[in-house]
This record gives C-alpha cells, structure tokens and sequence, in this order.
C-alpha cells in the first residue's frame, strides 16, 4: 500500500458523499493503516506513513485538520517544525 497525501485525497474523493456531513472531519472512516500517528485534536492532527522505498509519492506528510460550515478553505498559519513530538 502507498501512504502519502495524494493517496489519502484519493480516498477522500472516493468516499466524497461522506464529505457533506455535519460530521467532524477527524471523524471520517479513514484507512487507519496509512497513519504512523493520529492526534486528540493537538497538532498535528495526523502524520502518514513513509513509503521508504519510493522518491514519487515518498509519504510522512504532516496534516492539520480543519472543520469548516462552508466549502470555503479554512485559515491555518504555520511554521516549519523546530522540535520533535512523542
């Protein structure tokens, strides 16, 4: 299996009807598989898995999940990482 953002957007996509509920987005029934972590609503909210053996698609993306009423893309500043979490 890959693990990388383009292949959890594919995911959303496939499961899209899903998208359009009220229902946060942390909620939503992904492969739990693909995830090397998955947060309790601190940052980062989820870390994919690396595909070592790949340079397309290589994985390990860190993803903030943000809930919006409308289908307009929530604000989220950030920096680059200066540290490590357990």
């Amino acid at each position: 299996m890959n693990f990388s953002i383009y292949h959890l957007f594919i995911e959303l996509s496939e499961q899209g009807g899903r998208l359009l509920s009220k229902a946060p987005l942390g909620k939503f029934p992904f492969d739990q598989s693909q995830f090397a972590y998955r947060g309790d609503g601190k940052f980062p909210d989820m870390v994919l898995r690396v595909n070592p053996n790949r340079r397309d698609f290589s994985g390990g993306e860190i993803i903030e999940l943000k809930d919006a009423a409308s289908s307009s893309i929530a604000s989220f500043n950030s920096t680059v990482p200066t540290g490590r979490k357990r």
